[in-house]
């Protein structure tokens, strides 16, 4: 009898010895989330064709006349590239065409004369939905508004710039500036 008692003693020894090693095994999987973030930044850019630029013209005010008349040489083309999902805006302001120590300018008017004893001067702003016209007085003005970014590949404006040269302009270069400012809304 001794020896069934010490064949049973050695299984039980067994078992209490595989248990605690059975329930490492049962215990619940583990897991681990890693996150990843990428922040976009808003980035408004003009693609202006050559940039900053000087468009020039020439005439005479013996009977006044528009100079230069409509053509690819006085015609800047600016494409706009926004990515901000709240969209953008572009204004323009023009001042007046001066000469130094000469009162009569070339003031910036919304509609261009075609007759007249004063100088004037307009850009003809074109594009898709565009918001409005500079206006007469040369103050800043929205010239187009968007709620959204743009496209991939951008919107597309022209500015086509054309002077008066009124019949009592005296001689004289006369020089001023349209500037133009892009930014996130």
């Amino acid at each position: 009898m001794k020896k069934s008692l010490i064949a049973g003693a050695s299984v039980l020894a067994l078992a209490g010895a595989v248990m605690p090693m059975a329930g490492v095994f049962a215990a619940a999987d583990q897991e681990a989330t890693d996150t990843i973030q990428v922040t976009v930044d808003a980035s408004c850019t003009f693609t202006a064709g050559s940039g900053t630029a000087t468009y020039t013209a020439s005439g005479t005010n013996q009977s006044g006349q528009v100079s230069p008349s409509l053509s690819s040489s006085n015609v800047h083309n600016f494409t706009v590239f926004c990515n901000d999902n709240d969209g953008y805006r572009v204004t323009a302001v023009a001042t007046a065409l001066a000469q130094s120590g000469v009162t009569d300018n070339f003031a910036y008017v919304a509609t261009l004369p075609s007759s007249g004893a004063d100088g004037a001067w307009h850009a003809q702003i074109a594009g898709t939905g565009l918001k409005n016209q500079l206006p007469d007085d040369g103050a800043s003005t929205t010239i187009i508004e968007r709620t959204e970014a743009s496209g991939a590949s951008g919107e597309s404006f022209t500015s086509t710039y054309t002077a008066w040269i009124g019949t009592e302009t005296p001689a004289g270069t006369y020089e001023g500036t349209i500037g133009y400012t892009l930014a996130a809304i």
